[in-house]
């Protein structure tokens, strides 16, 4: 097993394996590859992280659907490999996609999802088996900044902060996720206390979200799995608190982004101000 050092991004595909990407540009991978998601054809299942042949001078990557993989290049062309004809038949490794260009992002569950570098939302259907003529698009949404749709229907967040969810061919704005603007405090009330009793505060691990004492990639999942509304609670009995990063008393996509920064070895602690051991 060669040991991996530079890793910029890790990402996890459906329904179980792994890429990273390399601050050389190569990119890696490990886990089931039924269908060429790890673009190796001859291996079912790979214990350990292997290079990703046919690809090189990577800037960004994805997975989406199941068993697909893509990566966009620096030179800006997109790749694809695994089941992207989604025929379950057809195991292809990597290919060159010229139907997809400018992509900041891509996800998906039964279509593409692509959020350009403009902000512009696109859909991506598939219409052909013609690797140049693989896909009907249509734009969606404008004014985005992110986008995740690995669950039933898109989410999408806007430049004003507000929450788009796309269901029965529009989006609509979740209103409890409307336009950010400032929230008045409220005033506290005075309440009678009863005398404090010696029962501890439970000690918790942050970012063990699972409780099993350690922090990996299975938190990294369950988190993500939450913010997408997949679970309502964690595994662990204080898995909320395990998952507030930050310190601020919510669980998002800024906790997420911190968990992510830790496994990649980026930063060796969170910003969250309680300590734990």
């Amino acid at each position: 097993m060669v040991p991996l050092t530079g890793i910029v991004d890790i990402v996890v595909g459906t329904p179980s394996y792994y890429l990273c990407l390399r601050k050389d540009g190569t990119v890696w991978g490990w886990g089931d590859n039924a269908w060429n998601e790890l673009g190796k054809s001859t291996k079912f299942k790979i214990d350990y992280p292997e290079l990703i042949d046919g690809i090189d001078n990577v800037k960004k990557i994805f997975t989406a659907h199941s068993a697909c993989s893509f990566a966009v290049k620096n030179d800006g062309t997109v790749w694809g490999w695994g089941d992207i004809l989604d025929d379950h038949k057809t195991k292809l490794e990597p290919v060159h996609l010229s139907q997809l260009n400018d992509v900041k992002k891509i996800t998906g569950n039964a279509n593409l999802v692509v959020l350009k570098n403009d902000g512009t939302l696109w859909k991506y259907e598939i219409h052909s088996r013609n690797i140049d003529d693989l896909y009907i698009s249509k734009k969606i949404l404008e004014n985005v900044i992110d986008v995740c749709a690995n669950g039933s229907y898109p989410i999408a967040v806007k430049e004003d902060g507000s929450v788009w969810l796309y269901k029965d061919g529009a989006f609509e704005m979740i209103k409890e996720f409307g336009p950010i603007s400032p929230t008045p405090e409220p005033t506290p009330t005075l309440t009678p206390t009863s005398a404090p009793t010696d029962t501890p505060e439970p000690l918790i691990t942050l970012g063990d979200v699972n409780g099993d004492g350690e922090v990996n990639s299975i938190d990294f999942a369950y988190l993500k799995q939450y913010l997408l509304v997949m679970i309502k609670e964690f595994p662990a009995e204080n898995g909320l608190k395990s998952a507030d990063l930050d310190g601020n008393g919510s669980v998002n996509s800024i906790d997420y982004a911190y968990l992510k920064k830790y496994l990649l070895g980026i930063i060796d602690k969170f910003p969250a101000s309680q300590a734990t051991e």
